[in-house]
């Protein structure tokens, strides 16, 4: 009759000494410099690079280039004062061009040119000859020819009156002629078994790529913490005092807790500065007259998709940790580790490197079928749900096959941890491995 209040106040008592480690592993992360760095100067990074770059872009399209250019057919100054105007954004002038008058002798030109922007009355000087038209070539002198996006633009203007001039030489309106030729914009429509219809984004994409490697890189750097941890207490026999008190299930699944704790609260504190930065960097962007990108619609990801992100995080996370953890306890060396690590680190891999499968190929038989295997499902079934190309029932199952499995690693990396962690020397071959799983 007292046995049972017996039990239950042992597993009350390891519970305690599980959480105990747990906590010791979540606190002598959390303030370590690599967690500061990776938490929260990171996201200052990021923060300080978007700042960065609206600088860049506002100060870029205040700044006025004075180009002289050099019309050796007489016929395209107008058009590529015309279309270099029209590139400007926010109407702000990027450009401001000056015909140059010439002389018979090109160098002597040439020459004057090179000393006015050695003086900074001119920024560059775009030398069109009277044979461009059969040639195709333009040249530009600078002292620097590396503004690629000033180059571009002035390419494009070039180009514009070239085709301008050539097709007024054959009696065509150019105006006219790309009216005629402008393109046709595809929106694409996903239609519900309902027959509902919705608009697809090609951000969907976007946030899929985004998430799976967030996930790819979250899995195998909190694996790899976890197996360095165990691999240190260890090797400095640290491991022999807590096993006196902690049974070696609970210590390992303290360590998985602790560390996937720490996990989880970077996440979080990642993902609000990330919606922060998406919700007020835009319009921010905007206010101080940098082009908006296509980072708006990240704010429209829905939630459902951001709970399914965590729960995979999660499930993924002990998946694979466990396993990081029973090889951890087999290995006395980082190189023994890195060598019996790489099967698991393969397999996500080989997950990772199918969601491009799967991007292109939503809704085929294979995508079904790799977002059901338990070990691609963290970053398969989820490339899916972002794409929002999966039933509730294939979730479901998904992730009933990920905590099924989930049970038996944790119970065979269980087996694996008891012994192992305290087996030193030699690394076990196999059969020693699989007796011990047997007999633990």
């Amino acid at each position: 009759m007292t046995s049972t209040p017996i039990a239950a106040s042992g597993m009350g008592g390891s519970l305690t000494k599980m959480f105990t480690v747990m906590r010791r592993e979540f606190f002598s992360r959390v303030k370590t410099k690599g967690f500061l760095i990776g938490t929260v100067l990171m996201p200052v990074f990021i923060i300080g690079l978007f700042g960065v770059q609206i600088w860049l872009a506002t100060a870029t399209s205040e700044e006025i280039k004075k180009v002289g250019v050099v019309d050796g057919t007489g016929d395209l100054f107008a058009g590529l004062e015309k279309y270099l105007d029209a590139t400007t954004p926010a109407g702000v002038r990027l450009f401001l061009l000056e015909k140059v008058e010439t002389v018979p002798n090109l160098d002597v030109t040439k020459k004057i040119l090179a000393e006015r922007i050695a003086a900074g009355d001119l920024d560059y000087y775009v030398l069109l000859e009277a044979g461009i038209y059969a040639n195709n070539h333009a040249e530009i002198y600078g002292q620097t020819a590396s503004d690629f996006r000033k180059n571009e633009a002035i390419e494009d203007a070039i180009t514009k009156a070239v085709i301008d001039q050539r097709l007024a030489r054959s009696g065509l309106d150019g105006d006219r002629i790309r009216t005629l030729m402008r393109p046709v914009d595809l929106e694409a429509f996903k239609l519900s078994e309902e027959g509902r219809e919705q608009k697809e984004s090609e951000m969907k994409v976007v946030v899929a790529w985004i998430l799976c490697f967030f996930l790819y890189m979250a899995m195998i750097l909190y694996g790899t913490i976890i197996l360095r941890s165990v691999l240190e207490e260890k090797t400095s026999r640290v491991v022999e005092s807590v096993i006196s008190s902690v049974k070696p299930f609970y210590l390992m699944a303290g360590k998985l807790l602790g560390v996937g704790a720490m996990g989880l609260l970077q996440f979080l504190i990642w993902a609000t500065v990330a919606g922060l930065v998406s919700l007020y960097g835009i319009s921010l962007a905007a206010m101080f007259g940098a082009p908006a990108g296509p980072g708006m619609e990240l704010t429209q990801i829905p939630v459902a998709v951001l709970g399914f992100f965590v729960l995979f995080f999660v499930l993924g996370y002990f998946l694979y940790a466990s396993l990081y953890a029973g090889v951890g306890s087999l290995v006395n060396s980082d190189q023994d580790a890195q060598h019996l690590a790489m099967p698991i680190t393969l397999v996500f891999v080989v997950a990772f490197l199918s969601s491009i499968y799967i991007i292109n190929n939503p809704t085929a038989p294979a995508t079904q079928v790799l977002s059901m295997i338990p070990f691609f499902a963290p970053i398969t079934m989820m490339t899916r749900i972002a794409l929002e190309t999966v039933t509730p029932w294939e979730i479901a199952l998904s992730i009933m096959l990920m905590v099924l499995t989930l049970i038996g690693c944790v119970w065979l990396s269980g087996k694996i941890f008891r012994v192992g962690v305290l087996m030193y020397g030699k690394r076990p071959t196999l059969p020693e491995v699989i007796r011990w799983i047997r007999y633990a």
